[in-house]
C-alpha cells in the first residue's frame, strides 16, 4: 500500500529548496553559448573508443555503471581532453544502456510468464 505513494513522500525532499529558490530572486548570470565547436577526428575517435571500452566493462561487469565504467577505461586508454572525456561519457552510456538491454532483456524475450517457450 505504502509503495503506491512513496515517490510523493521522496518528492516532499525537493520542496525546501524549490521554494527558497522560488523566494530568494537571484540574479543569474547570461550562459556563455560558443558560436563554434572546436575538436579534430583524433579527440573524438579517442572518446568513441574509451567510451566503447567503458560502456563494455559498465555492461558485462555487475555492479559497475557506466559512469565507473567511463572512468575506468579514461585511466586505461590515458583521456587527457575535455572533449575526449566528455565524448567518452556519452559513448559510454550508450554501450552501457544497449549492452544491458542486449544482455538482460533479449535473451529472455521466448519466456512467457517464467515459463520457457520452445525454441
Amino acid at each position: 500500500m505504502f509503495q503506491n505513494i512513496m515517490p510523493a513522500f521522496v518528492g516532499f525532499y525537493a520542496m525546501p529548496w524549490v521554494l527558497i529558490n522560488l523566494a530568494s530572486k537571484d540574479e543569474y548570470p547570461e550562459q556563455f553559448v560558443p558560436e563554434k565547436f572546436t575538436s579534430n577526428k583524433m579527440q573524438i575517435t579517442r572518446g568513441i573508443t574509451s567510451g566503447c571500452l567503458g560502456g563494455s566493462i559498465a555492461a558485462y561487469t555487475p555492479i559497475v555503471t557506466a559512469g565507473i565504467g567511463g572512468l575506468l577505461a579514461g585511466h586505461a586508454t590515458t583521456t587527457r581532453d575535455n572533449v575526449s572525456f566528455t565524448v567518452s561519457y556519452g559513448a559510454s552510456s550508450f554501450v552501457y544502456y544497449v549492452g544491458a538491454f542486449l544482455l538482460l532483456w533479449l535473451p529472455l524475450v521466448h519466456m512467457t510468464r517464467g515459463e520457457w517457450v520452445g525454441l
